[in-house]
């Protein structure tokens, strides 16, 4: 259900980030790792650091707000 917006934002991104889908299932460690205790679960990175996390199907715009105010905390670091 996610998928064709996360797809759609990506595109539109002009390469400022990718998305990457892990089954959460099948990569347990991945998952404990990142607390996934439910799904769709999303993470935001920055430098190799989770600078924003939440669950739940979201709409394009509610996604893009999101990341954006995930992004913004490593910009005014």
């Amino acid at each position: 259900m996610m998928a064709p917006v996360l797809q759609e934002m990506e595109a539109e991104s002009a390469g400022q980030f990718k998305v990457f889908k892990v089954d959460a299932a099948a990569e347990l460690e991945l998952a404990a790792t990142y607390a996934v205790r439910a799904v769709p679960a999303f993470y935001a990175f920055a430098n190799g650091q989770c600078v924003g996390q939440t669950v739940g199907a979201k709409s394009k715009t509610n996604m893009k707000k999101w990341f954006e105010d995930s992004i913004r905390t490593v910009s005014a670091a």
